[in-house]
């Protein structure tokens, strides 16, 4: 909703707070806790480097983070990034209360269009979902919502991207193997561009990476990272935790755990260079303890991405949540509940990247009428 003046229009739609502002400060400083005393996993040798020459205890590949290095960091840590689409329009400001919706990456099935069979997925999939992005108006961005397993492995992901950024011209979200081949992603980016200044200035791709929880950053997941971080490529770096698996299973213990890795990344981030391009969030899936399965579509996952939004908006930061994902297998009345109530919470939340719509079957399956 937006209210006019008289030169300006206001914006004035209600937002969604599940926690108090105390609460988000106790859930920050338990977060700080973690980096300090109990420390984090670092298995790449530029960042361990990085960490004991900032001040960091580190023994072997453990470092512990001190508190007033991650609030330095945070302040280095830009608070807006701009990003462009593929002609070097720039259409997607992320700050707050600004909310953008895409479908989410690598999922290994699909229903296929013909025969209407669960397969598994191909590259033309991902040119077909690209397509269809790129049509519809309510998508701002796209990742590859499937997986090129008729590819060499190997190089999947390039051929995963040459797929998008050839049937969309739609800012990208991108998933990558390795440096190396992060490195050849932003060299294809920077041809369609129209050279790597141009990029640089007019980002249209976002890194993906990920540490595994609990508390270890690999050396693939940071070694990616730095290699955007050289080209001022933004970086979305967040933890896909599953409560009662890989973090504690109270709420606030499994939003605390991702929010120490959140900033664990900042800090990783900010040592590599200051001002560098840093997204926060998290995947935020309990797990149901009779089944094992990944609970996508249910209620406590959207209170805990509400949480870890506002936690990224107390400190400034965008961030990348999860909305319009679910785990009913077929897009029925199930699918279409958990799929609304989810996206109608984040918008109300104000999260900045909303990705994973779309999802099947708890991420695994993609279908494009579902979209």
């Amino acid at each position: 909703m937006t209210r006019n003046a008289s030169n300006y229009e206001e914006q004035i739609t209600p937002s969604l707070q599940w926690i108090s502002d105390s609460q988000v400060e106790q859930i920050h400083y338990s977060s700080l806790e973690v980096l300090e005393n109990t420390g984090i996993i670092v298995q790449n040798a530029e960042a361990l480097s990085l960490l004991q020459a900032a001040g960091c205890r580190v023994q072997e590949n453990q470092a512990w983070i001190p508190a007033w290095l991650v609030e330095e960091c945070l302040r280095s840590a830009p608070k807006r990034i701009t990003v462009a689409n593929r002609l070097g329009e720039r259409v997607m400001p992320l700050e707050k209360n600004r909310v953008y919706y895409g479908t989410g990456s690598d999922l290994p099935f699909t229903i296929d269009l013909e025969t209407g069979e669960r397969r598994t997925s191909a590259k033309k999939d991902i040119c077909a979902a690209a397509k269809l992005l790129d049509y519809l108006p309510n998508f701002d961005f796209l990742m590859s919502y499937g997986i090129a397993t008729d590819m060499p492995s190997s190089v999947s992901d390039l051929h995963q991207f040459e797929a998008m950024t050839r049937n969309s011209s739609k800012p990208i979200v991108f998933t990558s193997h390795n440096a190396e081949n992060t490195e050849a992603i932003i060299e294809m980016a920077a041809a369609c561009a129209g050279g790597v200044d141009e990029l640089k200035q007019n980002p249209y791709i976002i890194l993906f990476s990920q540490p595994i929880p609990p508390l270890v950053h690999t050396n693939d997941g940071i070694a990616k990272m730095y290699k955007c971080i050289e080209y001022d490529i933004p970086v979305i770096y967040m933890p896909g935790v599953v409560g009662g698996a890989t973090t504690p299973v109270t709420k606030a213990g499994m939003v605390t755990l991702m929010n120490a890795e959140c900033l664990a990344g900042v800090v990783l981030s900010q040592l590599k260079k200051k001002g560098a391009k840093i997204l926060i969030g998290g995947g935020a899936t309990p797990m149901d303890m009779k089944t094992t399965a990944t609970l996508y579509g249910a209620p406590e996952t959207s209170m805990n991405y509400a949480v870890l939004t506002q936690l990224a908006q107390s400190y400034g930061l965008a961030n990348f949540i999860e909305a319009g994902c679910v785990n009913a297998p077929l897009p029925d009345v199930q699918a279409g509940i958990e799929a609304a109530m989810s996206v109608l919470l984040t918008q109300l939340e104000g999260g900045n990247l909303v990705h994973d719509v779309g999802y099947l079957e708890g991420g695994k399956t993609g279908y494009l009428p579902f979209l």
